[in-house]
């Protein structure tokens, strides 16, 4: 059996000034899209939790890098978390 699959990590950036800088707390998130044909039988990063786990230290590190702050100032969240606290008011 075949999926096609969309895969989106969300991240809490503390510190960064991407966001602001010191004592700031931004979000962002990593989506890819439609990631090909995978046959879901087969030992893939989709089925394995400890492959999971390292993809995502992984793009916490990449994201790390980018927003230029030690890798613990970065943390995985929940789309609920990252929902919760991007929400714009609809008067501004």
């Amino acid at each position: 059996m075949n999926f096609n699959i969309d895969l989106t990590i969300y991240f809490e950036i503390k510190d960064s000034h991407v966001f602001g800088g010191l004592g700031t707390v931004g979000y962002s998130h990593l989506a890819m899209k439609n990631i090909g044909r995978i046959s879901y039988e087969s030992d893939n990063l989709f089925n394995k939790a400890e492959l999971m786990e390292e993809f995502i230290a992984s793009q916490a590190k990449d994201m790390a890098v980018f927003c230029k702050v030690p890798v613990e100032c970065v943390r995985a969240i929940s789309k609920e978390e990252y929902d919760a606290n991007t929400e714009e008011d609809d008067g501004e």
